[in-house]
């Protein structure tokens, strides 16, 4: 039989703080409490894996009754890892998705990035 790990997750959280775009000739600001849904998944097969999540940012409605989305950051990526290394790349990446304030000129960011990384992870137990 082949040793594959399918790992599935759902996290809701909230965050404080806000996002703000303060580029000429509109300053936009959005300071009220934020709250995301995150799903993601992980394969692994010998110690290789591949993995991707995506965390939508919500926020209330004027009216405070329905929370509508703001933003969405994926990220992906693949490697390897054992017992005390896990070395591979990333991507992330934040788009907005906000449509009125968007298309207004109020906000305008996107964001990419990607990583190559080593990560060496030391256990100590009694």
């Amino acid at each position: 039989m082949i040793p594959i790990v399918i790992l599935a997750f759902l996290e809701l959280g909230g965050m404080d703080g806000g996002i703000a775009n303060y580029e000429p000739p509109t300053v936009f600001v959005m300071s009220e409490p934020t709250f995301y849904v995150d799903i993601g998944m992980e394969a692994a097969l010998y110690g290789f894996y591949a993995k991707g999540n995506v965390r939508t940012m919500m926020q209330k409605d004027t009216l405070g009754i329905e929370f509508w989305p703001v933003a969405a950051w994926y990220s992906f990526g693949a490697g390897w890892r054992n017992d005390w290394l896990d070395c591979g790349w990333r991507h992330h990446c934040d788009h907005p998705i906000v449509a009125y304030p968007y298309y207004m000129g109020l906000i305008k960011w996107d964001a990419g990035w990607d990583e190559i990384f080593a990560r060496v992870t030391l256990r100590m137990s009694q």
